[in-house]
């Protein structure tokens, strides 16, 4: 059951969308291993193995319904930051930006009655939903101690502890 033109385009640029945010995820826990903060790195590690699921799901759908993936040109990620507190404001407006565009992703497919996408995309939601409340968190976090280094490796520390049975 093929699936309109524009939903399948904009589901392409989404899947591009996704493979970005993980090499930038990459690229942040590479920073962060070069830091000696292990748990900000496992963290974005298994972020980007996530993205990278995404995406995967994404490509599995478009083909599924008819359509070829077809891949947008991607930006090099950064690999330089100028404190923790940079990397994790990235994070989170890289969360808050996917959210809006399933959101607009949800918005398309109801606009041309595409029921399936739109319950293809429906786990997405909740999932973002958890992302951007994760990622705020450790904004806030970050914030609280200020660039102090005791307080950042207690909270990789931390990170490193929660994260260590999710990573293959």
């Amino acid at each position: 059951m093929a699936m309109n033109q524009e939903i399948a385009d904009a589901l392409n640029r989404h899947a591009t969308q996704e493979a970005a945010s993980a090499f930038m995820y990459f690229s942040m826990s590479s920073w962060f291993d070069n830091k000696g903060l292990s748990g900000f790195s496992q963290w974005c590690r298994v972020e980007a193995q996530g993205e990278m699921s995404h995406m995967t799901r994404f490509f599995d759908y478009i083909n599924t319904r008819g359509h070829q993936v077809r891949f947008d040109a991607m930006e090099a990620p950064p690999h330089e930051w100028n404190s923790v507190l940079s990397v994790v404001e990235e994070i989170n407006n890289q969360e808050v930006k996917l959210t809006g565009m399933i959101n607009d992703l949800v918005h398309l497919a109801r606009s041309h009655a595409d029921n399936a996408t739109e319950s293809f995309l429906n786990t997405f939601i909740m999932e973002q939903i958890e992302d951007e409340a994760e990622s705020s968190l450790m904004l806030a976090q970050i914030k609280m101690v200020d660039d102090n280094p005791q307080g950042l490796l207690m909270i990789s520390n931390n990170l490193e502890n929660r994260k260590a049975t999710t990573i293959a």
